[in-house]
C-alpha cells in the first residue's frame, strides 16, 4: 500500500521505499498539496523566515564595524567627520551614509555603544522571528499530519477484503501511525530549513562578495564537495529510515497478532515462542534505528568540519592578501 490515499489501491511493491529521484520529487509535491488550506500561516511563517535571515546577516555584518571601531586609531588633529566604515560598502548608498554618520570613528566609545544597541536589537528581532516561524510551522505540520492520517484512514475503509487478506494488520497500523509521523519533518520542517537557511546563506554570500570577491570564490571551492558529501549522507539516511519503518511495521504486526490471538497462544503453550519472536523483531528494529541515528549524528560534525575548513581557508587566503 502506498502512503498517500490518492493512487489506486493495491499492495506495495517490494522496493516501494527505494524510489528514484523523480518519483521522490513527485511524492513530495503531492505532500505539499496538503499545505493549501493553511496558506495564510505559511505566508506569515515565510515572512518571519525572511526577517530571521535579514537579522542574521546584519548581525554577522556588524562584527567587522565593531572591530574597526575598536582598533581604529584616528589622527589626533583630524577634523570630526563621518568616516567610511569599510565593512558597510555592500549596503546601498543612502543606508551606508546613515550608518557612517551613526558610527563616528573619531569617538569610538559612542560608536561602540550604538553598535551594541544595534546588535541587541537585531538579536531580539532574530529570536522573535525564529520563535514565530517555528510556532507557525509546527501548527501547520500538525494540522497536515491530522489531515493526512484522516485521509489515509478513510482510504483504508474503501479497500476490498482481498487487499486486507494480503496485508498484516500490524503493518497497516504502522502505516497510519508510525509512517505518517515520519512525514512530519518532510512536510513543513524541511521547507522551513530550506527557506530560512537558504535566505541566510544568500545574504551572507552577498556580504562576502561585497567584502572580497576573491575570498568569496575561494570559499565556494569547498561548497560543492561539502554539498555532495551531505547529499550522500542524506540518501543513506533515507534508505535506512525506510528499513527502520519496515522493522517497526514488523514489530507492530507481531504485537497485534499476539494480543489478538492470545487465547490460541495460551491454549497451545506458545508463550516462549512468541516472546522469542518478539525479541528478535525488536532487536532488528533497534539495529535499524541505530543505523539511522548513527548517520544523523555524522551529519552535524561533517557539516561543522567542512564549514571550519571554509573559514580557515578564507582566513589563510585573506591573510596572504593583506
Amino acid at each position: 500500500m502506498r502512503l498517500l490515499p490518492t493512487p489506486p489501491p493495491g499492495p506495495a511493491a517490494p522496493n516501494d521505499r527505494e524510489r528514484s529521484g523523480p518519483a521522490l520529487v513527485s511524492t513530495y509535491l503531492r505532500l505539499l498539496r496538503y499545505l493549501r488550506p493553511y496558506r495564510g500561516r505559511m505566508v506569515a511563517a515565510l515572512l518571519c523566515m525572511a526577517l530571521y535571515a535579514a537579522t542574521s546577516v546584519f548581525s554577522v555584518s556588524a562584527v567587522s564595524p565593531a572591530m574597526q571601531v575598536l582598533f581604529a586609531r584616528p589622527e589626533p588633529n583630524a577634523p570630526s567627520a563621518p568616516a567610511e566604515v569599510s565593512a558597510l560598502r555592500w549596503l546601498p548608498a543612502p543606508v551606508r551614509d546613515r550608518a557612517a554618520r551613526a558610527l563616528p570613528l573619531d569617538r569610538p566609545l559612542i560608536a561602540l555603544e550604538r553598535l551594541c544597541v544595534f546588535v541587541l536589537v537585531m538579536l531580539l528581532l532574530k529570536n522573535a522571528a525564529d520563535y514565530l516561524q517555528a510556532y507557525l510551522m509546527v501548527s501547520v505540520e500538525q494540522a497536515v499530519i491530522r489531515d493526512l492520517r484522516s485521509s489515509l484512514y478513510t482510504h483504508l475503509q474503501t479497500l476490498s477484503l482481498t487487499f486486507f487478506h494480503g496485508q498484516r494488520s500490524g503493518a497497516l497500523i504502522s502505516r497510519v501511525t508510525n509512517d505518517v509521523e515520519y512525514l512530519r519533518a518532510s512536510i513543513a520542517s524541511s521547507l522551513s530549513n530550506l527557506v530560512k537557511d537558504g535566505l541566510t546563506l544568500l545574504g551572507l554570500l552577498v556580504v562576502l562578495f561585497a567584502a572580497s570577491w576573491r575570498l568569496a570564490l575561494v570559499s565556494m571551492v569547498i561548497v560543492p564537495p561539502a554539498g555532495l558529501a551531505l547529499a550522500a549522507i542524506g540518501r543513506k539516511m533515507r534508505k535506512r529510515s525506510g528499513q527502520a519503518q519496515e522493522r517497526m511495521g514488523e514489530l507492530t504486526g507481531i504485537l497485534q497478532e499476539t494480543i489478538a490471538g492470545i487465547r490460541v497462544v495460551k491454549a497451545f503453550g506458545m508463550e516462549a515462542f512468541e516472546v522469542g519472536r518478539f525479541r528478535q523483531a525488536n532487536q532488528r528494529q533497534t539495529r535499524a534505528l541505530l543505523r539511522v541515528r548513527r548517520l544523523g549524528a555524522l551529519a552535524v560534525p561533517s557539516a561543522e568540519i567542512l564549514t571550519t575548513a571554509v573559514v580557515v581557508l578564507v582566513l589563510w587566503v585573506g591573510a596572504r592578501e593583506i
